[in-house]
């Protein structure tokens, strides 16, 4: 049984209101699926504005500003989400890693207020620690390299979990590899392995024309278990989608060697 929302109104504390769209979106199996998509429509912007109200958004590094961008996006399409075209159960991960998303950053923005949040999950606080690390690590290595480390992030041929390298692993393994061996990876031998070394050599220049700090959200995207075909495709598509808040960013960075 569903239980009807009352209508989302931004009260005098911004957050207060933010917190009350949390806890619909925690538990969102109990009201009806449209109801949660005008609450999660209306939760990222809200978020996005009040940064800005605290003077928190210009100090934040660019890794974190493409990160309330996305959320931005991916609020907006879930928002637009009709039950005549798709299934809840179809974007319910994407509400949760929504969910982590607003409760980081209302963290930031109150944070004498810890104990009003939610627990951000241990990993999105790690990876904030170093926002831009491992993106220097990734383009350090030569546009091979960065392909086989995206092949080793990435899915396997039969679709398990357990064959993919996270982050960090697939960053040394490539780095180590590459350095003892200074030269390309080596051949592979099985005709699905090499196509899939073709995809994500082609990903390679695609991950390069994204901003810096969305290249850095995008490997943290692919370290939380998306492919990377989808977290540079969906990174793209976030910055096309953003435009109709007047934020046009350039979809273009240093281009690789």
């Amino acid at each position: 049984m569903t239980r009807a929302i009352e209508p989302f109104v931004v009260s005098g504390d911004a957050l207060e209101s933010l917190r009350s769209a949390l806890d619909v979106l925690t538990h969102w199996q109990l009201h009806p699926w449209r109801d949660v998509c005008t609450v999660v429509g209306d939760a990222t912007p809200l978020i996005w504005h009040e940064m800005e109200r605290r003077e928190i958004w210009a100090d934040l590094d660019e890794c974190d500003q493409a990160a309330v961008y996305w959320a931005l996006a991916k609020g907006r399409v879930l928002r637009q989400a009709s039950e005549r075209f798709t299934t809840p159960d179809r974007h319910s991960r994407k509400l949760m890693n929504l969910c982590v998303e607003l409760r980081y950053f209302a963290a930031l923005c109150s944070p004498d207020e810890v104990e009003r949040w939610p627990k951000t999950s241990t990993s999105r606080l790690a990876h904030a620690r170093h926002p831009s690390t491992y993106r220097d690590l990734f383009t350090g290595m030569p546009t091979p390299w960065q392909a086989e480390t995206l092949r080793l992030m990435d899915w396997p041929a039969n679709g398990r979990d357990s064959g993919r390298l996270r982050l960090l692993d697939a960053l040394e393994t490539s780095m180590d590899a590459w350095k003892m061996r200074d030269e390309d990876p080596p051949a592979v031998t099985d005709r699905a392995q090499e196509e899939h070394r073709k995809v994500c050599t082609d990903l390679v220049p695609r991950f390069h024309r994204l901003p810096t700090g969305w290249q850095s959200e995008v490997l943290r995207h692919i370290d939380a278990r998306e492919r990377p075909l989808d977290a540079i495709s969906d990174a793209q598509q976030a910055i096309n989608i953003i435009r109709v808040y007047g934020i046009h960013l350039a979809n273009s960075a240093p281009q690789c060697a």
